[in-house]
């Protein structure tokens, strides 16, 4: 089924006045489904080149993100939306993140490919204002598939230490329930996590040093990060599934996996649109080789921001 921009744009507007009918997400959750197709794509044309990141990873954007992206900007059409589909590579260092950030631009200069290379935005070079790091690549289908034309996917390149810092932001961003990326919550709790990826990234002054320390003193952050502890149900780790679709409980703070093979994602994406129904769940469909790549990528659902950690007090110990 072809699902028209016109309609989806309409779609947008109604979830912009939460006037949206079930009819409505029926068709948002088929348009957001057909984005496998052009992540698939992506991933077939990079996953052999080099230097080897440690794990790819792809993920369809979660409704609340969805509503949460259209209300926060309000010039945004859901049909022009450019990350309703994400892939992320993570690489062991900086060099080989930047060094794989080349490559797939020069990759991408070849117009016979289905895919072509719309927006670029280096924020390791130019961080965003909350400290964010890594590289963006927005990609448009262009050759091919008819119905997919126009549809657009983001890229994103990171280094371990740049994940782990978005780990950790995500992970506060749960338990403070103020999404601090979309730039919600408290002006102290943005401020130290700005200033942990400039010490993470040795930027940080002794003025940084002494307001970062000064902070966690009041707000116990890092204890904070430590002590989360999620109950959740247990996976198969020989079991290699295509697709996970995770659902964090955030009150009784559980966390079940549901794991659907490669003909599966209609009766996943089914469960996904389910459970995004309750405000108190956390859900996000993803696909990932293993189960411990799984623990890797997505840290953020197992509550885990014991790297973050280690990296921090390493960092503030040389200083």
């Amino acid at each position: 089924m072809t699902i028209s921009k016109k309609l989806i744009r309409k779609i947008g507007e109604h979830l912009k006045e939460k006037s949206q009918s079930e009819e409505d997400l029926q068709i948002l959750n088929a348009y957001r489904n057909t984005h496998v197709l052009v992540m698939n794509t992506l991933i077939n044309t990079i996953k052999n080149k080099t230097p080897k990141p440690l794990f790819i990873a792809r993920r369809l954007k979660r409704l609340s993100s969805i509503k949460s992206k259209l209300k926060r900007f309000s010039s945004m059409q859901l049909d022009r939306m450019q990350d309703i589909g994400g892939v992320r590579a993570v690489f062991k260092n900086k060099e080989q993140a930047k060094e794989y950030f080349e490559k797939i631009q020069t990759l991408y200069t070849n117009q016979k490919r289905a895919l072509k290379i719309t927006k670029i935005n280096d924020y390791v070079n130019q961080p965003k204002e909350d400290g964010y790091r890594g590289y963006h690549l927005v990609f448009e289908y262009h050759k091919g598939k008819e119905d997919l034309k126009t549809y657009k996917i983001e890229f994103q390149i990171r280094d371990l230490n740049q994940h782990y810092w978005a780990t950790a932001v995500e992970i506060f961003s749960l338990v403070s329930k103020h999404n601090l990326k979309s730039g919600e919550g408290e002006i102290e709790h943005k401020s130290f996590f700005y200033l942990c990826s400039k010490l993470i990234h040795n930027e940080a002054d002794d003025k940084d040093l002494k307001q970062m320390i000064k902070l966690n003193q009041k707000h116990k952050f890092l204890s904070l990060l430590s002590s989360i502890n999620l109950a959740f149900s247990k996976i198969n780790t020989k079991q290699k599934d295509l697709y996970y679709l995770i659902a964090l409980h955030l009150n009784q703070k559980q966390l079940s996996f549901y794991p659907f093979n490669q003909n599966d994602l209609k009766h996943a994406s089914l469960l996904y649109k389910e459970l995004e129904k309750d405000e108190n769940i956390n859900a996000v469909l993803v696909d990932i080789d293993s189960v411990k790549n799984l623990k890797k990528a997505y840290p953020n659902y197992f509550g885990n921001a014991k790297e973050f950690i280690k990296l921090v007090e390493k960092k503030l110990a040389k200083n």
